[in-house]
């Protein structure tokens, strides 16, 4: 993520969000607490600076036999949230 405000954003797990085609919503999976040597930090909360980018991984536990998953990720945290995107995964 890249932050092209002109203030400090802060962002979390929080802001992402699976939906299924029954309509089942899935919040990031907060089991996962470490870092994976070599790969990417898990993102759970910080405060990232204007022109800075961060790269971090969210996890989500669902069903083996889901279909139709649509993610959904808020442009900020809170208050600062004011736009939602929504990416078709299948």
């Amino acid at each position: 993520m890249t932050n092209n405000d002109s203030d400090p954003r802060d962002i979390s797990a929080s802001m992402f969000q699976l939906s299924d085609a029954d309509g089942k919503t899935y919040g990031t999976y907060d089991g996962v607490f470490y870092i994976r040597k070599g790969e990417t930090e898990d993102l759970v909360y910080e405060t990232v600076n204007p022109g800075l980018t961060r790269k971090r991984a969210v996890v989500f536990e669902t069903p083996k036999d889901v279909s139709g998953l649509r993610l959904s990720i808020a442009d900020g945290v809170a208050l600062k949230a004011t736009t939602t995107i929504d990416y078709s995964l299948q």
